[in-house]
């Protein structure tokens, strides 16, 4: 009796070591490079500190970010301020890491066996070893100028070229200075401030897109044989469902049809063409334009949201013009509107174009890639026309350029605050250019801004398109 007690006592410690050795070969295999790397591991924090972090330029070889050794220790300089504080991060040792600096730490940084075999003779002989450098897709002229147009504002700018899906600019406001001795100053200031300075309202930040979503109805009217859709607006404003939606200070269009709809932005006709579309027709839409989906990518974003199932009539008619419970990030709607622009494929955005050691010797690149095959070519170019129309005589005149066409459309989305304030809508443009040949897509999110896209979102546009494209 007593040997069968040992025997099952003997069996259940083996069982535990068995399940303990299973557990710790499972962390090391499906957790080990994320464990290596956490910023709370003081072996990779004290093993970075022995090697100089890589450099990050822009597109054109400008210095966004670089190390220097400040006597023993190295600190880490971003050589515009606040301009990158959204896409390059900070990296501090008090702080840890955001944005490319934490996605791309171990390139920074070296730690991959590659660079280990480089470098064992520096740590042999006690010598700082090297970082990877990053190569952005950036234009730093572009970033610089949408930083400047969006001085004062809350909101973020997202530019992207459509035909690759490389980011151009990327800007988020407010913004703060990254550097650690800043950072030690004003973290606790930084974190409490109600405008939020961390958030990076271009990936992180969602809106409701308001009439730029007529871009995508416009798309889906168009695959549903709706082009010829007529509506005659006597009111400016119609009932569906119980709810009354209303033109922009209850204009009254008349006999409209999808060109005036589109190019004065009819929400009545909208309102009444979507709830007319099959909500099936809606949902495939809004998964292929990737809502509710991770775009992957090089750098953290947050899902916009798109919710077909069961709408009623009312639901689907507030969808229709950019409300209800659509919403948006800025990055999402540059990726639409590129999608439109480049013949209805969408590109898989990207922001860090390759990583190379400071020899010259290339490690990795990322290169163009399509992420869906979102519209059909003939309803792009339909929904691109009527873009081109709206900047030429229709509620987005302010984003044109001399000698070159642009595409664009303009937003004004209600929110949670125009509940008790009608005048704290969110102001939103879209745009592209040149419209033969789309080199740039620009979105532009200002909060609360208590004006229409058209008046204030499109100079800012168009100013970003003008400097990119060198006008």
């Amino acid at each position: 009796m007593n040997d069968k007690k040992i025997t099952w006592v003997l069996l259940a410690i083996s069982g535990l070591f068995l399940t303990l050795i299973i557990y710790l070969t499972s962390v090391v295999l499906l957790y080990g490079d994320e464990y290596s790397s956490s910023e709370l591991n003081a072996r990779a924090l004290i093993r970075e500190e022995r090697i100089m972090r890589g450099t990050i330029y822009d597109s054109g070889g400008e210095v966004l970010a670089y190390s220097e050794m400040d006597g023993d220790v190295q600190k880490r300089y971003y050589p515009h301020g606040k301009l990158y504080s959204h896409l390059i991060g900070y990296s501090s040792k008090n702080y840890g890491k955001s944005f490319i600096e934490k996605e791309y730490n171990s390139f920074l940084v070296g730690s991959d066996e590659l660079n280990k075999i480089f470098n064992i003779d520096n740590a042999i002989a006690g010598q700082m070893n090297d970082g990877y450098d990053l190569h952005l897709t950036v234009n730093h002229a572009t970033q610089e100028k949408a930083s400047k147009l969006m001085e004062g504002y809350r909101g973020a700018l997202v530019a992207i070229n459509p035909q690759t899906g490389e980011i151009i600019a990327m800007v988020s406001k407010p913004d703060f200075d990254p550097h650690e001795d800043y950072l030690n100053a004003n973290w606790d200031t930084l974190g409490e401030d109600e405008s939020a300075p961390f958030l990076n309202r271009a990936t992180m930040g969602l809106y409701p897109p308001g009439s730029t979503f007529k871009t995508v109805t416009t798309a889906v009217m168009h695959m549903n044989g709706m082009q010829d859709y007529s509506f005659d607006d006597e009111t400016g404003r119609i009932d569906i469902g119980g709810h009354t939606i209303s033109n922009t200070r209850d204009a009254i269009h008349g006999e409209t049809d999808i060109t005036k709809a589109f190019t004065r932005s009819s929400n009545v006709y909208f309102a009444k063409a979507g709830s007319e579309i099959p909500a099936a027709s809606f949902a495939d839409m809004a998964s292929k334009l990737m809502f509710n989906s991770s775009f992957g990518g090089d750098f953290p974003h947050m899902q916009s949201r798109f919710y077909a199932e069961g709408m009623t009539d009312a639901e689907q008619a507030i969808t229709a013009i950019g409300q209800g419970k659509t919403l948006t990030s800025p990055l999402h709607l540059a990726m639409i509107t590129g999608a439109i622009a480049n013949g209805g494929t969408m590109m898989k955005p990207y922001i860090v174009s390759s990583v190379m050691t400071n020899g010259g010797t290339v490690i990795k690149t990322n290169s163009p890639e399509v992420l869906s095959n979102a519209i059909p070519p003939e309803t792009a170019q339909f929904v691109k026309d009527l873009m081109v129309d709206t900047v030429e005589y229709g509620t987005g005149t302010n984003a044109k350029i001399s000698g070159i066409t642009v595409g664009g459309k303009t937003g004004t989305a209600e929110n949670e605050l125009t509940v008790d304030d009608p005048e704290k809508t969110h102001a939103l443009f879209i745009a592209f250019a040149p419209a033969e040949n789309p080199q740039i897509a620009v979105a532009v999110v200002l909060e609360y801004a208590g004006s229409t896209g058209g008046t204030i979102a499109a100079p800012i546009a168009r100013d970003v398109i003008k400097t990119y494209l060198g006008k």
